[in-house]
């Protein structure tokens, strides 16, 4: 790899890794509530399932499963960042800005196989803590135990092909629609492009929300994937939609600050780049 290419590498890492800790932070209450309504058997509602984690096990129930959320979050943005500028890179060499709103989303569809197997380990902890009664101070070390005893290297990677069929797709509507967005706009704004993450982040998961529900039920249960969808379709149609709301919710402002995180780290990443060449 070049030194051009080592550069943009650290960028892109670190931007993905800022842009992460932005869209955990402002985004974890809501993912534990869609969880927790996911792979649940009673039939609450968004509010009822709030109510109850504050009321039964404290406000901080909210923020359960933030450390591996945030590990997950970072290992997906650093790779989904850095995968999909080299792909770029490598479809179009030096006329990456030209790169067609069509090419873009191919190339994040790419991004999305790349995302989905380096995340799955630490989705597997997440979702397992975030349905828990755990309160220990170290459960996420308890829970990759529990994991690791129970079920050995394989439970980690409990609901890779649900993952893999949201992640693929998801990352082509995600970058088709942001830089579709984008393009409707004639100024380079960062703004523009954190509005245009949350409106990409939040089509993308309403389009692909059952695969996320298949994957939650399968990685809480160690089900197979056969498994999981038979017992996905003895329910009815509407099980499969499940935490929809706070996962809408959630898929603007998580995605917004997602992009602003990433988007401001580069402008000052190059920012500083050009001082010190100068």
């Amino acid at each position: 790899m070049s030194s051009i290419d080592s550069r943009f590498l650290n960028k892109d890492s670190i931007s993905g890794a800022v842009g992460a800790f932005c869209c955990v932070s402002a985004g974890t209450p809501f993912d534990t509530i869609k969880a927790r309504l996911q792979a649940g058997s009673e039939i609450l509602g968004p509010f009822e399932c709030l109510t109850q984690a504050v009321k039964e096990e404290g406000f901080h129930a909210l923020f359960k499963g933030f450390n591996p959320a945030l590990s997950s979050a970072i290992i997906e943005n650093v790779v989904v960042w850095t995968v999909n500028s080299q792909l770029r890179e490598i479809w179009a060499g030096d006329d990456v800005d030209d790169l067609s709103n069509k090419n873009q989303a191919v190339i994040g569809a790419a991004t999305g196989a790349f995302s989905a197997v380096c995340i799955c380990p630490a989705e597997v902890v997440k979702v397992r803590l975030q349905t828990s009664k755990l309160k220990t101070k170290h459960a996420a070390f308890k829970m990759i135990k529990n994991i690791g005893v129970k079920n050995g290297p394989r439970g980690f990677f409990f609901g890779l092909v649900p993952t893999l069929l949201r992640d693929v797709p998801y990352y082509f509507l995600f970058f088709g629609a942001m830089e579709t967005y984008k393009s409707m706009f004639n100024e380079n704004s960062i703004f523009h492009a954190a509005v245009g993450g949350g409106v990409a982040g939040s089509f993308g998961w309403a389009i692909m929300f059952p695969m996320d529900v298949l994957k939650t039920r399968q990685q809480v249960n160690g089900w197979t994937t056969a498994q999981t969808v038979k017992n996905a379709f003895q329910g009815r149609v509407s099980h499969l939609y499940r935490g929809f709301t706070p996962a809408v919710a959630r898929a603007f402002p998580a995605n917004f600050a997602l992009v602003l995180g990433v988007e401001l780290s580069r402008s000052t990443y190059e920012w500083q780049l050009e001082s010190n060449l100068n």
